[in-house]
């Protein structure tokens, strides 16, 4: 039997069950034995262009029903008992131009399995019933390499997820993420405040219903709503919050925090859009004093604290909105983004007291950004880029005199990727990222313009078991940089493993030169299920 045949095998059996999960079938059904022969259509993967086949089917009289399994979309047309009948229907349905149709065959154990399983089940405990887990369990180990060296992090990371169907057209996800770090078990190099900040966190992950109607789905509850085209860059994901309190090592899934939010999004042609509300937001997570990436060494004074971060009260004029409209317009995916409401990064308002030592209060502004995106896919090579001007924004200034150290300042922010195809089954990639503050004064501790590039290079062997990577990231204006080595290993189809380490330098009032003493080693085991 050739691949082809065993895919389409494949496929049929798939289809299959996904007929016998989602569509009740022995409920209208005798036990008389005899087989029933199903029409099914090719999967597609999105929802709308499903919709608008069967819109089409039913403007010519033609009523069906959407089946989805995992990622794909089923459309079932016909049943019959009569093999022939069937033959004739797809026959029928291929000169109406619907092709790529199959026909499936159900016999009597298992309608009768399923008829026993059914006849009595509500479609909601059904749904819950039939969930399907998925999730990942990850240990993180890091040791800091800098005199007194020492293990700064020995943490298990565990992601549990459960998704299943109510309706081929109301679908739900929950989930939800936990870690605990022994490090504070294990030695005294952290403060209790750091403890209680960074030793264990549980908290709902992607947790959302979706709905879908005829041309808009809507997603409400807990999600990561991605806008950017970058590779580990932020400037046009204006949405998700991130933890930094492990600064940017993670990997994304971590770094990033899902939002509450109802988002709609519907597409038209070439013409997509989203629009999010957020009545309940996240905020992006930092390090307190005394860790080992906290954020306050611009303050260069003997004494300081920082109180807890000042969070706006949940009420309606504190909710965001946002909307992203995207175009496919010869070969570019272009699109414009604007969102308004509360920054998800916090501003450290100053209070400066006798001694000398200082005092900060981390609060949320409200801010208005516009944006745009684009991207094309060149045989040789891809081009992204990212344009956001944010209108609000608070920046520390350096003059005393100023009662809580930030100025009102808009900022324009910019990322540019280049990525030629040069490494077979690798990537190479080049990017700038540059933020302008147009108009500034001089009092200010950041630079009017700032700038960094990054290089990321990776290359996979053998199955994609062995893969190395390297990436360095420079500040053009102080010098400073980060260079991050790893390989990761693929143990077998769910355990993979990775060793890496990560080097910090340039001066000490830099972004990434303040963590200069932090260079680090670290080893990860991690489990997908």
């Amino acid at each position: 039997m050739s691949l082809k045949a065993l895919y389409l095998r494949a496929q049929t059996i798939i289809a299959l069950l996904l007929t016998v999960s989602f569509l009740n079938v022995p409920m209208a059904y005798s036990k008389s034995g005899k087989a029933y022969y199903f029409l099914i259509s090719q999967p597609q993967k999105s929802l709308v262009k499903i919709r608008k086949i069967r819109k089409q089917l039913k403007s010519k009289g033609i009523s069906s029903k959407i089946i989805k399994l995992r990622s794909q979309y089923y459309l079932r047309f016909a049943y019959s008992k009569n093999l022939k009948k069937m033959k004739n229907a797809k026959r029928a349905f291929k000169k109406k131009n619907l092709k790529g149709l199959r026909i499936l065959k159900l016999n009597k154990k298992i309608l009768s399995k399923k008829l026993k399983r059914s006849d009595s089940s509500h479609w909601f405990l059904k749904s819950l019933r039939s969930y399907r887990w998925t999730g990942s369990y990850q240990l993180e180990v890091r040791k800091i390499t800098s005199d007194p060296s020492h293990i700064s992090t020995l943490k298990q990371r565990a992601l549990l997820s459960a998704n299943s169907s109510f309706t081929p057209d109301i679908r739900w996800k929950a989930s939800a993420r936990l870690f605990y770090d022994h490090v504070f078990d294990i030695n005294a190099v952290y403060s209790s405040r750091v403890k209680n900040s960074q030793s264990y966190e549980i908290e709902a992950a992607e947790t959302y219903l979706d709905i879908g109607f005829e041309n808009i789905d809507f997603r409400i509850g807990r999600q990561n709503i991605v806008w950017g085209e970058l590779i580990g860059a932020f400037v046009a994901d204006i949405i998700s919050a991130r933890d930094f309190r492990s600064f940017i090592l993670p990997d994304l899934e971590v770094l990033r925090i899902p939002q509450w939010s109802v988002l709609a999004e519907s597409s038209v042609d070439n013409f997509s859009y989203q629009l999010v509300w957020i009545p309940l937001p996240s905020f992006d997570n930092y390090g307190t004093i005394g860790s080992d990436f906290h954020f306050f060494n611009a303050f260069n004074v003997p004494d300081i604290t920082v109180n807890d971060p000042e969070r706006p009260s949940i009420k309606l004029e504190n909710s965001s909105f946002g909307g992203r409209f995207s175009y496919l317009l010869a070969g570019w995916d272009v699109s414009a983004l604007i969102f308004q409401g509360l920054n998800r990064e916090q501003s450290p308002e100053r209070t400066l007291l006798p001694g000398p030592s200082v005092v900060i209060t981390p609060k949320h502004f409200k801010i208005t950004q516009y944006g745009v995106t684009f991207s094309k896919a060149y045989p040789s090579t891809v081009i992204k880029g990212e344009v956001v001007y944010t209108k609000d924004s608070r920046v520390i200034t350096t003059d005393i005199a100023d009662p809580d150290g930030l100025i009102k300042q808009d900022k324009l922010s910019l990322g540019l990727s280049y990525e030629p195809h040069l490494i077979d089954n690798g990537q190479f990639m080049l990017q700038y990222v540059g933020t302008l503050l147009p108009g500034a004064p001089n009092e200010l501790y950041d630079e009017k313009l700032e700038s960094r590039v990054t290089l990321l290079v990776n290359k996979s062997f053998k199955n994609n078991k062995h893969k190395p990577q390297l990436i360095i990231i420079y500040g053009i204006n102080d010098g400073d940089s980060l260079m991050r080595l790893s390989y990761n290993y693929l143990i077998s189809q769910n355990w993979s493993s990775t060793f890496g380490a990560d080097f910090f330098n340039g001066p000490p009032d830099s972004f990434l030169g303040q963590f200069d003493a932090k260079d680090q080693l670290h080893f990860e085991l991690k489990y997908t299920f």
